[in-house]
């Protein structure tokens, strides 16, 4: 049997500094560090990124932030965070790549349309 993982990747508006951290703050043992994903990351105009993890074709590197979850924060925490990512994202499990080690991490995925999201193909939110 899997644990569930202890660590959030984070790429956006909820890394630490930016806008939404305080949604998140409250639930993790520390800031975080840097950290990678497989995927593509994109930029929805409306101020806060998008991403899409897998190996496909496209595929790039994501960065963000890796925190750790406190007890609470895996158990509540999450359940605060679906309902703030609302229904355009969905939380999956992924390998993220730190300079300590390879966490299993919960993400937030966007399913929502991808017709109007431009690539940022550097992998960094916010794409200045």
């Amino acid at each position: 049997m899997t644990t569930a993982p202890t660590h959030l990747f984070v790429y956006g508006t909820l890394q630490p500094e930016r806008e939404a951290w305080g949604e998140l703050a409250p639930f993790v043992v520390d800031s975080g560090h840097p950290a990678t994903v497989v995927g593509v990351l994109y930029d929805t105009g409306q101020g806060y990124p998008a991403a899409e993890f897998g190996r496909g074709p496209d595929a790039g590197i994501v960065h963000g932030n890796i925190v750790q979850l406190t007890p609470h924060g895996r158990e509540h925490g999450l359940t605060h965070l679906d309902r703030y990512e609302g229904p355009g994202y969905r939380r999956i499990v992924v390998e993220a790549h730190a300079s300590d080690a390879t966490h299993r991490a919960f993400t937030y995925e966007w399913i929502g349309p991808r017709r109007n999201l431009r690539r940022i193909d550097d992998g960094v939110w916010p794409d200045d």
